[in-house]
């Protein structure tokens, strides 16, 4: 009976070292689904900054091509107005010289 009771006691101990073992490996488990967790909030922290980030890089961009857009298109229509009152000077260069010339063709025709 002492090899029944020393089995027992050697049994229970066994059973001891296996709960404590689980309890453990539990624990051990609560830790890293604790340090993942931690993880991912600063995984998502990060990302998060990353796409301000990405999304203010994106508006700066958009404004400065859209400044630079701008400076062109304005660019554009100065060369367009300088080129336009170059063209008005000329025709009315023209049209003053043609009204000379008619005014001097009607007096030699009224005043012989």
């Amino acid at each position: 009976m002492i090899k029944e009771g020393g089995l027992e006691s050697k049994g229970e101990k066994l059973l001891q070292d296996l709960v404590s073992h689980e309890r453990e490996l539990v624990a051990k488990v609560e830790e890293a689904q604790d340090q993942a967790a931690a993880i991912l909030a600063e995984a998502g922290a990060e990302v998060e900054a990353i796409m301000t980030g990405a999304h203010e890089e994106a508006e700066a961009a958009a404004k400065a091509q859209e400044e630079r857009t701008r400076l062109e298109a304005e660019g554009i229509r100065e060369e367009i107005l300088k080129t336009a009152r170059t063209e008005v000077s000329r025709i009315e260069a023209q049209a003053k010289a043609n009204r000379d010339e008619a005014v001097r063709g009607v007096v030699e025709r009224v005043l012989p």
